[in-house]
């Protein structure tokens, strides 16, 4: 029961109807691969509209302590994160960022950085950068698979082994930049239950893939970004996702053959999980108006079991490795959306970590 617990725990509590985006960007270059990179032309476009919407940018360590405080969550504002340290990224932040004084984090493994691996900003570029207002925060030592466990290894012995190499990077960070904000990216956006209980317990917040504006709903050990690379990195998916809204759910389950699962890492036999979604009751969203999608199956048919509780049950092949369902709902104004994210993770055969892709 108690992975139970810590998967319903995702949820936060609401306090007010603002919410932020949280951006991620991983290479801002037309040479790496296309699956994690954005063209600097598209990347200049996507600041040049978050100018002119007029949005807040802020520090994500400020929306973190808005969070973790139950203060308002400054309402259209935009976090903008870099995964990975990767060189290319020197550029485009020096003149995009620091030209207009915006603040923006950088997620690091130090232990790639300290080995000096060709295509990596280096540790003097990293302290420049933090110079003119660069969070630098934790992306793992060496962007691990945090929720794969080792062969033979056991739940105490994983953890142990998780919480070292965080630790011991949050260390390197602070004694390379003087800075330790404690909040991970987490590499792939891979995570499980217990790891969100084990960051809780060391006062860390922590960052996904999975995309979705952040509120007071939001676990601060599970926030959403929208990523944006390859054939999610153009304008007009850009435009809708960082003029997104929370949803307003407060619970989230997920189900198979009626019984309830712990996680949503799932052993290679299963299969699509049922999702449902509980809605605040003072909130603005009605389950009925909720369109749901399942990765590589498009739209799916939703039930509304009253104005609180939706229910979608896909049927349809869901691939090892990473998946997601997206729900959003119209906000009432042109374009705009509310949007929720939950991440899917099937096992490989034998149940073993499913491999790169």
């Amino acid at each position: 029961m108690k992975l139970l617990s810590t998967l319903i725990l995702w949820i936060g509590i609401s306090m007010t109807g603002h919410a932020a985006v949280i951006l991620q960007y991983h290479h801002i270059s037309n040479a790496t691969p296309a699956s994690t990179s954005l063209a600097p032309e598209l990347f200049r476009a996507h600041m040049a509209y978050i100018e002119e919407l007029g949005y807040d940018v802020i520090p994500l360590s400020e929306l973190v302590a808005a969070l973790n405080n139950g203060t308002e969550v400054p309402d259209n504002a935009v976090v903008i994160t870099f995964d990975d340290g990767y060189a290319d990224n020197y550029a485009p932040i020096v003149e995009e960022l620091h030209s207009r004084n915006w603040p923006y984090t950088i997620f690091v493994p130090p232990q790639i950085i300290d080995d000096q691996v060709r295509g990596y900003l280096s540790w003097d570029q990293i302290r420049e950068l933090a110079e003119h207002g660069a969070e630098i925060s934790n992306h793992s030592q060496g962007h691990e698979h945090l929720a794969a466990k080792l062969d033979g290894e056991t739940d105490d012995e994983w953890l142990s082994r998780v919480q070292a190499n965080i630790l011991s990077a949050e260390q390197r960070i602070e004694e390379q930049t003087g800075q330790s904000h404690r909040i991970l990216a987490y590499p792939y956006g891979e995570f499980a239950p217990e790891i969100l209980s084990m960051l809780a317990d060391l006062d860390f917040a922590a960052v996904g893939q999975h995309s979705g504006a952040v509120d007071h709903f939001s676990n601060v050990q599970a926030l959403p970004r929208f990523p944006f690379g390859g054939a999610y990195g153009g304008m007009s998916g850009f435009r809708t996702k960082v003029r997104t809204k929370a949803m307003p759910v407060t619970e989230f389950q997920l189900s198979s053959n009626g019984e309830r699962l712990p996680s949503h890492i799932l052993t290679h036999d299963q299969s699509w999980p049922s999702l449902t979604l509980l809605l605040d009751h003072e909130g603005p969203v009605k389950a009925s108006s909720l369109n749901c999608f399942a990765s590589g199956l498009g739209a799916q048919e939703v039930e509304a079991l009253d104005d609180y509780t939706l229910v979608t049950s896909p049927e349809g092949y869901l691939s090892v490795g990473r998946s997601r369902y997206n729900c959003t709902a119209p906000t009432g104004e042109r374009g705009r959306f509310f949007w929720y994210s939950v991440p899917i993770i099937r096992l490989d055969e034998g149940d073993q970590w499913p491999p790169e892709f």
